[in-house]
């Protein structure tokens, strides 16, 4: 949940391509919550969530 809240913008994305290079390592998935729209370009699906409900369709990032 919000892995990058705390940091500023580089160091943010130090830490998604860390992320990334961990989850192509072991073969595997995450589920980022985040509330900042820099970081989108990192998914493969975003889902936005409004008032507590699925937003829309899931979309390809």
């Amino acid at each position: 949940d919000e892995p990058t809240s705390a940091l500023d913008t580089k160091l943010g994305e130090q830490v998604m391509e860390l992320i990334r290079s961990e989850m192509k390592a072991r073969d595997t998935a995450a589920i980022i919550v985040t509330h900042d729209t820099r970081m989108t370009h990192y998914a493969d699906r975003i889902v936005r969530i409004v008032d507590g409900r699925l937003g829309a369709e899931p979309v390809p990032a």
